[in-house]
């Protein structure tokens, strides 16, 4: 899946989700009230107070892999991009400070995933069997969530931290040579969440994650005057597309009826 299907699908997503909250609260604001749903205070929804949750997705990643000594190409430095997207799935936490319509929280989360990366530099050879391949088995956030509430759902805009669990190889038959380490990065996305009950919510967000440049050095034996160095460098993005649920505790307020018309 392209880059491009996934932005366009979660859009969707998201949409469908917003059509379908605001087709409720039009309901609502008629006389009609769901049987469940959280009643409205002060006009709005109350997301206020701390809250857990899980959420599942698709997470797409682009490396772009960098071969800075032109091992590949007779010493011409080049570059190569290869994508991969996969199921995504993983737990989310947070705090929110309601004031009136108005949302300010903090939100921390960890998905698992198991992206990888992959570009053989000699495809046309098979007597040359040279990988680069980069995989990432998992990733995190810290970020801070402001929006506003419009009946029963939230629309907030995101953005802080990132970081991923990654693992760099590159395979020369028949070595191979690994290099493990967490990459930082910053995020930034947006979203929603809808209120079911008083403490239940649906949440569904769109996260693009970028990261540092990581450099790789692999040297074959003492005589790195020979050409027997290799340095590649990785620059990777990921782009996340989720739905979840979220239990929130404490927070609650005073009910305030609406205006019958």
């Amino acid at each position: 899946m392209q880059t491009s299907t996934l932005i366009t699908r979660s859009i969707g997503v998201l949409a469908a989700i917003a059509a379908a909250a605001f087709t409720t609260g039009s309901a609502s604001a008629d006389g009609y009230q769901r049987r469940g749903v959280a009643p409205v205070a002060a006009g709005c929804a109350n997301f206020g107070g701390f809250y857990v949750g899980g959420n599942i997705g698709w997470a797409s990643v682009t490396a772009h892999q960098n071969d800075l000594d032109g091992f590949t190409t007779g010493g011409v430095p080049t570059s190569f991009t290869v994508t991969n997207d996969a199921f995504t799935g993983g737990v989310q936490g947070g705090y929110n400070i309601q004031k009136g319509c108005t949302l300010f929280g903090l939100e921390a989360d960890w998905n698992w995933a198991d992206l990888n990366a992959n570009t053989r530099l000699f495809p046309g050879d098979p007597t040359a069997d040279v990988t680069i391949r980069t995989r990432i088995d998992g990733f995190g956030t810290i970020r801070t969530r402001t929006g506003v509430v419009v009946d029963q759902l939230l629309l907030f805009v995101t953005g802080g931290v990132a970081w991923a669990e990654t693992k760099d190889t590159v395979a020369v038959f028949p070595d191979r040579f690994r290099d493990t380490d967490t990459r930082w990065g910053w995020v930034a996305g947006f979203g929603t969440e809808y209120q079911l009950w008083s403490n239940i919510s649906l949440t569904s967000d769109l996260l693009y994650l970028s990261f540092v440049d990581h450099n790789n050095n692999i040297n074959w034996g003492e005589c790195i005057e020979c050409g027997a160095r290799f340095r590649t460098r990785t620059d990777d993005q990921i782009w996340v597309a989720r739905m979840g649920v979220n239990i929130r505790f404490g927070g609650d307020r005073d009910v305030v009826a609406a205006p019958l018309k």
